[in-house]
């Protein structure tokens, strides 16, 4: 869930999970279940699931942002289960991969 912003970084946080920064740039593409979307879109308590890469201290450079997606109705974990923990699934490229 969406618990920050400010221009270019989202701040998100899954019940018992630590804080993530996601960075995001005018590259990055937005959508919405009904399509595109874009930045200004973004609430503080939005379900988002991200696409980027992570960096060695953790931040997330985001490629693309879905927006509205609250756990186990988009995602799903390990299992096909819903992964329940308060954030849809962020899926990450380690820096220099």
């Amino acid at each position: 869930m969406v618990t920050a912003l400010a221009d270019g970084v989202i701040t998100m946080k899954g019940s018992g999970q630590p804080a993530v920064t996601v960075d995001y740039a005018s590259s990055t593409t937005f959508r919405t279940m009904s399509g595109s979307s874009s930045a200004s879109a973004l609430k503080v308590g939005d379900f988002i699931s991200v696409v980027g890469t992570k960096s060695s201290t953790g931040t997330v450079t985001a490629k693309s942002i879905m927006i509205g997606a609250p756990p186990g109705k988009m995602g799903r974990g390990p299992g096909g289960r819903p992964s329940g923990n308060g954030v849809a699934p962020h899926h990450t490229t380690p820096a220099g991969a």
